[in-house]
């Protein structure tokens, strides 16, 4: 299952209200613009996951015009990002090696969760807010909406 993180504001609600009655192409232009607003984290969050070999390829932002952007990290291409995001936990314990009887087996310590998206958004969201600030008045100035 992959991890997933999203913005959603109620005041977008309103927004996408009005856009469903403006022109597809102011639509289609806010979308894109939520998009690369949510690339915005993606990019960092893939620098995050760098010492992944496979998370990074499988950090996809997206957006849509009912004012919503988010950020995926996993599914089949890396199952494990959803552990490695998780925000609790110092790791755990398992045996390798193990004898049928229990004698002499050994133990290995693995590491707690090393999260990548979080800390991502926490480190743009004022860039990201700006940007979709930015983002949204062109749209509604191009297209001739009263604020």
């Amino acid at each position: 299952m992959p991890v997933s993180l999203g913005i959603d504001a109620e005041g977008l609600r309103t927004l996408a209200k009005d856009l469903r009655t403006a022109k597809a192409a102011e639509s289609r232009i806010l979308r894109d613009a939520l998009k690369a607003g949510a690339e915005i984290v993606a990019v960092d969050a893939r620098s995050r996951a760098s010492w992944s070999s496979r998370i990074p390829s499988t950090i996809k932002a997206n957006g849509s015009t009912a004012g919503r952007a988010w950020v995926t990290a996993g599914g089949p291409g890396a199952p494990h990002a959803t552990f490695w995001e998780a925000t609790t936990g110092s790791g755990h314990r398992h045996p390798v090696f193990g004898r049928r009887d229990r004698s002499g087996w050994t133990w290995t310590d693995k590491p707690g969760p090393r999260p990548f998206m979080v800390p991502a958004l926490q480190a743009k969201a004022d860039q990201v807010a700006d940007f979709f600030a930015d983002a949204i008045v062109s749209v509604f100035a191009e297209g001739g909406f009263r604020f």
